[in-house]
């Protein structure tokens, strides 16, 4: 039972290395170098949110509508004018 045990570890082990994937470390290595250039990323972030002073606060000083044209009345679909017109007409 001994000389059939070994081989059959040895079997085992070589299904789990030919089932993985070939190139495996090389998504890994891609990750860490996502990881780090997105932790860079964010240094350079938070070194240019540190030399802020201070947020505007301020209100703009002309009011908001201010240089938008008027707006217009919303034009009446056809079907409802002559709803309108015929509703007129009942009532004389």
């Amino acid at each position: 039972m001994d000389t059939m045990e070994e081989p059959m570890a040895v079997a085992a082990e070589n299904s789990t290395i030919i089932s993985g994937p070939v190139a495996g470390t090389a998504s890994d290595e891609e990750e860490l170098m996502d990881e780090e250039l997105a932790a860079l990323q964010q240094e350079v972030l938070d070194a240019k949110l540190s030399k802020v002073e201070h947020v505007p606060t301020h209100t703009p000083a002309t009011p908001i509508n201010e240089g938008l044209p008027p707006t217009k009345a919303p034009v009446d679909d056809d079907d409802e004018a002559e709803l309108r017109k015929l509703q007129d007409e009942m009532a004389m």
